[in-house]
């Protein structure tokens, strides 16, 4: 998780986003890595796949960025 994070602060945004998705594998409810891929997501223009991660997430961070990002 810290290994993301660094790349994340470096807006290295693909390198984080893959270490977050291994992440989620073995903890698929937490919320904080739910809301740094989607933070990844937004970052990458992949607007579509952050609003599925957010769909699901209740975190109130990522419902900010739900509500910027997804026209729903």
């Amino acid at each position: 998780y810290k290994k993301a994070n660094k790349y994340f602060e470096k807006a290295e945004f693909n390198q984080a986003l893959t270490l977050y998705k291994s992440i989620i594998e073995n903890r698929p409810n937490d919320i904080e890595v739910q809301y740094k891929i989607s933070m990844c997501y937004d970052k990458l223009n992949m607007n579509e796949d952050a609003c599925k991660m957010l769909n699901d997430c209740s975190y109130s961070e990522a419902l900010k960025l739900k509500e910027k990002i997804c026209k729903k």
